[in-house]
């Protein structure tokens, strides 16, 4: 098998001639006849005897040669070319941490071992931990060069980046992220080169290889700004493709602009993701793996954006989720952002409206019994309960239900009590108890009197709903969520209530955003088609990546950092607060006031 060794291996051979010196000045010790028998027989080149003298003298716990003589039986199962022999005698020894003279050497052979073997990465952190323990020459030179030539030209760029995240020797900690910046420089990988440049010179300001990668960073960020690659991961086939192609004419949009304006030239690589999670996750492998974009806007939904994330965050590669509202996309890791508010987010901001803004205590509520409307239900009783106030009621109802009576008859019950008390210190004039002609209204039309009735219905149930809070004569400020739509809101409610307060739609704009404004006017003349919430918000997604490169973020993960500190970010689809996760914080919030919609927060 040494026939067949490269070059830079066959001659490291002379390495061994050094511990053998050592072994011999250890010969002088007590208890030594055996040990030096051992010896002279592998110096006649009795390696078969000699090995089993070894190993006997390895089995001797009490002997003070016990680690030596392991040593040298799997360095003559090494030079014998017994290699599982060898490597297991020679990981023996490492895991004792006894003779550290020796286990530089040790660490050097197993480099070698692990090298015919193939597994190149344990190789590697062999040759480093060879060069880090040990102060000759010779060694650190074989080490050095082995540990070279497998960063270089045996590891894939993947087994190298993983590489990178083990725990490392300093020495190889700092080759492997030299090598990482070169392998990805090499590969033409531009924006992942400048972003290991920035990470080596930022963990090793003092490194061997500094002046080097200096120069490469400067010539890295002068190519990027003079072609930026940007990926887009939308539908541009199958049922979702009007949503798709609204979306990426948004980004075609905002990457005109930036030319525009600061010059920036940026290259569009677009895949088709059908709005299938499957081919979203394909779609985003094939797209770092070819063209490595400093960024991505993308996908559409939530279920391709859950299967995109993951990816993204482990190739380290930022990516904004530009209308996916799933709850959580943020969480998945740093280099993920997430522009549209999740229905969890809504309903927590609304509880804090209700109870910091409103300073409403006392609330009731009902909403849907899908796993979309029982989260909100929960958040928002959380949320008002840790804020000091209290769900006296909730009610569920389920999807196609109409008649909610008996859900209405049960929010009424904890106020019967104290209503009927009221009802015996009142006389037949009292219009709250009696009708006009004195006699007793039937129960369920006492008004009850609550801060809040809180609904979380779904556009479409609207009109169910706020009729039978009416029907039911229960009086509190209405506060909704889950997206309702203006029109609904004008038709179903205006007759019921003076005031409400809601979290409007996903697709809902503030026309008298001046970014909006700004936005529909370009999109309108360059596609003669109407702007929406959806371009927008694509729009967006890569007007804040752009930003970030004409501030000089040219790197992924300075474009991380770029997004990370933004913090609060004004856009056409409207305002973006990032909080410490990525997720977009901001909700608006309406209200309906005299027969008509206005924004309120």
């Amino acid at each position: 098998m040494q026939r067949n060794m490269p070059s830079w291996l066959r001659n490291t051979c002379s390495v061994t001639l050094l511990f053998l010196t050592v072994a011999s000045a250890l010969a002088a010790d007590t208890d030594k006849t055996r040990f030096e028998s051992a010896l002279a027989l592998y110096r006649r080149g009795s390696y078969g005897e000699a090995q089993a003298a070894f190993k006997s003298i390895s089995k001797s716990i009490s002997s003070p040669y016990t680690h030596k003589a392991t040593f040298l039986y799997a360095y003559i199962a090494y030079k014998t070319e017994n290699y599982p022999e060898a490597l297991r005698w020679f990981e023996d020894f490492v895991s004792s941490g006894k003779e550290p003279e020796y286990l530089p050497y040790a660490h050097f052979f197993l480099g070698n071992l692990y090298f015919f073997r193939k597994e190149y990465p344990r190789a590697a952190i062999e040759y480093g931990l060879a060069y880090s323990l040990t102060d000759k020459p010779t060694l650190c030179s074989a080490a050095k060069t082995a540990l070279e030539r497998i960063l270089w030209g045996y590891l894939t760029l993947r087994q190298l980046q993983t590489l990178s995240r083990q725990p490392l020797s300093k020495f190889c900690e700092e080759e492997v992220a030299y090598f990482l910046t070169k392998r990805y420089r090499h590969a033409n990988k531009k924006a992942k080169a400048l972003g290991e440049a920035k990470s080596y010179l930022a963990h090793f300001p003092r490194g061997a290889h500094r002046e080097k990668v200096e120069q490469l960073a400067k010539e890295l960020e002068e190519e990027l700004k003079q072609n930026i690659v940007i990926g887009v991961l939308v539908p541009t086939s199958g049922k979702y493709k009007p949503y798709g192609k609204k979306i990426l004419k948004g980004v075609k949009l905002a990457a005109k602009e930036a030319k525009r304006k600061w010059g920036l030239n940026i290259l569009l690589s677009v895949k088709d993701t059908k709005g299938d999670p499957l081919i979203a996750a394909d779609a985003a492998r094939e797209l770092i793996s070819e063209d490595m974009p400093i960024g991505i806007v993308g996908p559409l939904r939530s279920e391709c954006a859950v299967a995109v994330a993951a990816f993204a965050q482990a190739e380290k590669v930022p990516l904004i989720i530009p209308t996916a509202t799933r709850d959580g996309l943020a969480s998945i890791g740093e280099y993920i952002f997430q522009l549209a508010t999740s229905p969890e987010i809504g309903g927590r901001n609304i509880a804090l409206f209700a109870v910091d803004s409103l300073k409403l205590k006392r609330f009731v509520a009902i909403g849907p019994d899908d796993i979309c409307g029982m989260g909100i239900l929960d958040i928002f009783e959380k949320t008002v309960t840790s804020h000091g106030g209290e769900i006296v009621a909730k009610e569920t109802f389920s999807e196609g239900e109409i008649d909610l009576k008996p859900q209405f008859m049960r929010l009424r019950e904890p106020f019967m009590p104290e209503l009927k008390r009221l009802l015996t210190k009142v006389d037949s004039t009292d219009t709250i108890f009696h009708k006009k002609n004195g006699k007793l209204k039937e129960e369920e039309e006492w008004p009850i009197f609550v801060d809040g009735i809180f609904a979380p219905v779904y556009s479409d149930q609207i009109q169910t709903v706020l009729p039978t809070i009416a029907a039911f004569h229960m009086n509190g400020t209405v506060i909704g969520a889950n997206g309702w739509q203006e029109e609904d809101v004008l038709e179903y409610a205006a007759g019921y209530h003076d005031s409400l307060y809601f979290i409007p739609h996903d697709f809902f704009v503030d026309a008298d955003n001046p970014k909006w404004k700004s936005f529909k006017k370009g999109y309108e003349k360059l596609y003669n088609e109407e702007a929406d919430k959806i371009a927008s918000q694509g729009y967006d997604a890569l007007s804040i990546i752009a930003d970030g490169i004409h501030k000089g973020a040219v790197s992924h993960l300075l474009i991380v950092d770029y997004i990370s500190g933004l913090r609060e970010y004004n856009g056409a689809s409207g305002k973006i607060l990032f909080n410490r996760y990525g997720a977009n914080e901001y909700t608006p919030i309406l209200k309906l006031d005299a027969g008509k919609i206005i924004k309120v927060k």
